[in-house]
């Protein structure tokens, strides 16, 4: 017995120590594809950072290393509510230790520690959740950590800070709803309060309703698992996790309250007219360039916007042909988790589209919080982070098949699979509006590399393993090239801004 204890011990310090290595490793990744903010002294240089961001951390910080607590901005409206604006984030924890940096610096490594967070999330929603092995879960805490809607908000830290928590709140719903012990689900439900506390407290309202929708359509999907004839009665009480949602409003009350009373003023009361409600939707003749990486730049002459950063929601060629690899995949392992993962995806492309979607005017007009809020792409936050955790089901697939010595699935799955993407590509080329030849080649260049790597892992294993998120690393830094975060300027210009 004792014998037996300590190998169990044993075991489970190398599993631990190989997760840390993990998580390490996503740190190493963080710094590599934001060279120019982690790896350099240039600072932020985009007009929401610039002209709204670093003013507000500037005296955020110089009140909060004085000892005040900042109540009241006097230098704008011959004086404003500060705490109360949630976009000031004051109250947010994580920000407390970089109150001694400058806040150029702060915002920046605000931008880099979130960005990590992201990936551990999902690298542990893909381990404990989905069953993954560590490449898949590594590859799918790539993808949304480092795809191009998380690094698209970097400019707009409150949503990059509020969207982090996103893979931690589903996360632990799932260890609350599955933990055997009573004292097991309450620590996860104490867990999962404290998630949803802190992206209420990071500052942007609209990405906390997002990831509250996602929340709430994730758990819906998995209440409605095949369970025979269950009763709906049992079937709703497997979502008591989401009560923690009452413990998480008190947790932030300090920023809930006066944010409320303020709203109350604000222009945004009685809702937004729709056609600023739905402005910023996904566009359809567009979509090569919001669901591909940009390898030769230039969205922003395709969107004819400089905020074209709200459009872009790419996981790279290589996750996205994964994660076809799951949606079509014959396992039955892995029903539960692809629907799940499956709903997400389709709920943030249907909400995005916004003007596009018949639908999004019954939600405008009768659903609460959709009148609240523009930009519609913003939804699409929940397909990166399904089509990311689809993608480490889709490699993790793949290696097991390898590793059993049988075919990932049979070869009329494969045939409709490859007739399916030469219709779509057949309708792209008809309907979108296609990029520069550059990068049509970058594009074909990764497909051809995922698929060689693909077709290698059924004699060599180890070389997909490691070759596949070698590939999406490489993909998402040469993706990133092109997004606002690579523009960084040099710290000098902080002194050039004046007061718009």
């Amino acid at each position: 017995m004792k014998a037996f204890l300590r190998r169990a011990t044993a075991l489970q310090s190398d599993s631990f120590g190989r997760d840390l290595l993990a998580l390490a490793g996503l740190a190493a990744a963080t710094l590599a594809i934001c060279w120019p903010l982690g790896l350099t002294n240039r600072i932020l240089a985009g007009v929401d950072a610039f002209t709204y961001f670093l003013p507000y951390w500037a005296y955020r910080n110089a009140e909060l290393q004085a000892g005040h607590l900042p109540l009241w901005n006097p230098y704008l409206f011959l004086g404003a509510p500060f705490l109360a604006n949630p976009q000031a984030a004051v109250l947010y924890p994580l920000h407390w230790p970089l109150i001694w940096l400058e806040p150029p610096r702060a915002l920046i490594w605000s931008a880099l520690l979130h960005i990590w967070l992201a990936a551990g999330f999902t690298y542990a929603f893909g381990r404990r959740s989905l069953r993954l092995s560590r490449p898949g879960a590594w590859a799918a805490a790539l993808l949304f950590g480092m795809g191009g809607f998380t690094l698209g908000k970097i400019e707009n830290i409150n949503q990059l800070n509020a969207l982090a928590w996103l893979p931690a709140a589903l996360w632990c719903f799932d260890e609350a709803r599955h933990a055997l012990r009573r004292r097991a689900r309450l620590r996860w439900a104490i867990a999962l309060s404290f998630v949803l506390a802190l992206q209420i407290l990071a500052g942007h309202t609209q990405t906390t309703f997002i990831n509250l929708v996602g929340l709430g359509v994730y758990a819906l999907i998995a209440v409605w698992e095949p369970r025979g004839h269950e009763p709906l009665g049992r079937r709703l009480a497997r979502l008591w996790p989401l009560a923690a949602l009452g413990p998480a409003a008190l947790l932030s009350a300090g920023q809930l309250w006066p944010g409320l009373e303020l709203n109350a003023l604000g222009l945004r009361t009685g809702g937004l007219a729709y056609r600023l409600a739905v402005s910023f939707s996904l566009r359809p003749r567009l979509l090569l360039q919001t669901f591909l990486p940009p390898f030769a730049g230039g969205l922003a002459e395709a969107f004819g916007s400089e905020g074209f950063a709200e459009f872009v929601g790419y996981i790279g060629i290589a996750g996205l042909i994964l994660a076809a690899l799951a949606l079509i995949s014959p396992r039955a392992g892995q029903h539960a988790a692809r629907r799940k993962a499956a709903g997400l995806v389709l709920a943030g492309v249907f909400l995005a589209l916004g003007a596009y979607n018949p639908l999004y005017y019954l939600l405008w007009r009768f659903v609460p919080g959709f009148d609240l809020f523009r930009a519609p792409a913003r939804w699409l936050a929940l397909y990166a982070f399904g089509a990311a955790a689809l993608a480490g089901m889709g490699l993790d697939l793949r290696l097991k098949a390898a590793a059993a010595a049988r075919p990932a699935m049979p070869a009329g799955r494969l045939r409709l699979a490859a007739a399916l993407i030469v219709l779509a590509l057949a309708v792209l080329g008809i309907t979108q509006q296609l990029p520069p030849a550059a990068t049509l080649l970058g594009w074909a260049a990764a497909a051809a590399a995922t698929v060689m790597l693909l077709l290698i892992a059924a004699r060599r294993p180890i070389v997909a393993a490691v070759g596949v998120p070698c590939l999406i690393l490489a993909e998402l830094w040469l993706a990133g090239r092109g997004l606002p975060f690579a523009l960084a300027t040099a710290p000098a210009a902080t002194d050039l801004r004046n007061a718009p």
